[in-house]
């Protein structure tokens, strides 16, 4: 379960789904949202950073684990990708909106930049059996799952190198290096 960043919706589900959308003010279902055949619902979040209105719900499809996303303005699925190769065991969304992060059922944690729905950092073997829940921290910087191993494991989310800006300086470098090269063949330094 899970409520709205405004507090107008509560999204519940059980494995075989639907999921129901039920309006707080009206105390009546707004949606029912289902996926497809032979896929069963693990846990729901809604997006956080105020800015697009999604639901998002992991799904078992056969052994692999994957992210279905909703339009909670229209409840029309918009997107589904595959996360891992093993089904979600547990579930979180950062306090920012910025992060969606995923426990398996063999122990791996993956983070997920939800800009991208990409992967941003994984950590294999994290917990030596299933991850049981999860939850960020308050500044987005720092995961803890526990197992049901009874381990706990925080995470730090590790700073990601902006790759535009790593091209840029190779490029100058190489420039440089030319540059000095042929400063050295024509002057005789």
């Amino acid at each position: 379960m899970d409520f709205s960043l405004d507090g107008t919706f509560l999204a519940s589900l059980g494995d075989s789904g639907p999921c129901r959308i039920w309006n707080l003010s009206t105390s009546a279902p707004a949606a029912s949202l289902s996926v497809d055949k032979g896929e069963r619902l693990g846990s729901c979040r809604f997006s956080r950073d105020g800015v697009r209105p999604l639901l998002f719900i992991t799904v078992k499809q056969g052994d692999k684990g994957l992210i279905a996303y909703w339009d909670t303005n229209t409840w029309k699925k918009v997107g589904a990708q595959v996360i891992e190769k093993n089904p979600i065991s547990a579930f979180s969304i950062s306090s920012d909106g910025k992060f969606l992060a995923t426990g398996t059922s063999e122990g791996d944690i993956s983070i997920i930049e939800v800009g991208k729905m990409r992967p941003y950092q994984k950590v294999k073997g994290a917990h030596m059996f299933f991850v049981s829940s999860m939850e960020f921290s308050r500044d987005s910087r720092g995961l803890v799952s526990a197992s049901g191993d009874s381990s706990l494991k925080v995470t730090k989310l590790e700073e990601q190198r902006h790759e535009a800006r790593n091209h840029l300086f190779k490029i100058f470098i190489i420039f440089l290096a030319v540059l000095l090269f042929y400063l050295v063949k024509n002057r005789g330094f």
